[in-house]
């Protein structure tokens, strides 16, 4: 395996490297998801997700890449003639014996994930697998006749139409194998559900996503400074506007809104894990707002402070199951 590793080029290397992470990350959605429907992560189901992910990154990958070096000397010197006979793997086993039929096994097997997933996960049915199996692999095998509709100058996969069949196949087969599984239903969240002392991961996700709202509203805050302004104006507040962004999406916005982030509200969660006096909320969020500053703003972003601000975090959370700001005092007796 590792020398067979060796031979794909270093850009190619990475990518599979970097696989498992990116499907991690590409989770994250189908989390936001479950959270919406279900009100909760279901960690059986989770795993399917993240699975799922990274079989459809495999499909790209194994599929298309990776790709020639030499793009002009490869498309002088190889010329890949589409193959559209139907059910010519009959004469490959008959000419090519074990290797046609090894061919032919693997084009099933690569497969029959996508029916297992599409049933397990999405509930199909054995003729939406079938339609599905068969539109992803003529979208691969249209990739491989148009070299990656585009992205390099010749074919360099051969396109066969058999491929489509035995796929296909394969996607039925998979979906058939799930029989021997019971789907277990899962109670869909109450509309209106709230959640104001979830776990650490719908913690993770609000916090990600608020992050992402803080980003696009410190881009907009300056592209709007520098239309009315100019540049250099919109550049002098450069340092300013991520801190002013991060106020107001990480702690004003719920401050002022009953506890409700953008993050929060889509994954359903409410800062205001319990009642507290008007002076100590305003404390609460005053914490929450440092906590924020010292893991994200420079130069103590990632620094000293954030190190002890992280260490502290953990060490709370296992001891009491809060973060640092929830241990403000609420005020009331």
């Amino acid at each position: 395996m590792l020398s067979y590793l060796l031979t794909f080029t270093p850009s190619f290397r990475m990518a599979l490297l970097l696989w498992p992470f990116v499907a991690l990350v590409l989770t994250v959605p189908m989390m936001i998801v479950q959270y919406r429907r279900y009100n909760k992560v279901i960690v059986s189901r989770a795993a399917w997700l993240y699975g799922f992910v990274l079989y459809a990154l495999g499909l790209v990958f194994f599929t298309l890449y990776p790709m020639p070096d030499a793009t002009g000397a490869f498309c002088q010197q190889y010329h890949l003639v589409p193959q559209l006979n139907v059910l010519q793997f009959i004469a490959d086993i008959r000419g090519d014996g074990l290797r046609a039929v090894l061919q032919l096994a693997m084009n099933v097997v690569f497969f029959m994930p996508l029916g297992v997933f599409g049933r397990l996960l999405f509930g199909w049915r054995f003729w939406q697998v079938a339609v599905g199996g068969l539109l992803v692999s003529v979208t691969i095998e249209t990739a491989q006749l148009t070299g990656a509709f585009g992205l390099y100058d010749c074919s360099y996969r051969l396109f066969d139409i058999d491929d489509m069949i035995t796929n296909t196949a394969g996607a039925l087969l998979g979906w058939c194998a799930t029989l021997l599984i019971p789907r277990k239903e899962v109670e869909t969240a109450a509309r209106g559900a709230v959640v104001r002392r979830p776990g650490l991961a719908r913690h993770a996700v609000a916090f990600l996503l608020d992050y992402t709202a803080m980003n696009i509203c410190t881009i907009i805050l300056l592209l709007g400074v520098y239309v009315i302004a100019g540049n250099d104006v919109a550049m002098s507040l450069r340092g300013t506007a991520p801190i002013a962004a991060q106020l107001a999406v990480f702690s004003v916005m719920p401050l002022l809104s009953k506890g409700w982030s953008l993050g929060g509200a889509t994954v359903r969660l409410n800062y205001d894990d319990v009642p507290r006096t008007v002076g100590w909320r305003w404390m609460y969020y005053t914490v929450r707002a440092a906590v924020v500053y010292c893991l994200l703003t420079p130069p103590f972003g990632w620094g000293w402070l954030s190190t002890v601000v992280v260490i502290t975090l953990i060490i709370v959370w296992w001891r009491r199951k809060v973060l640092l700001y929830q241990m403000v005092p609420t005020g009331k007796r």
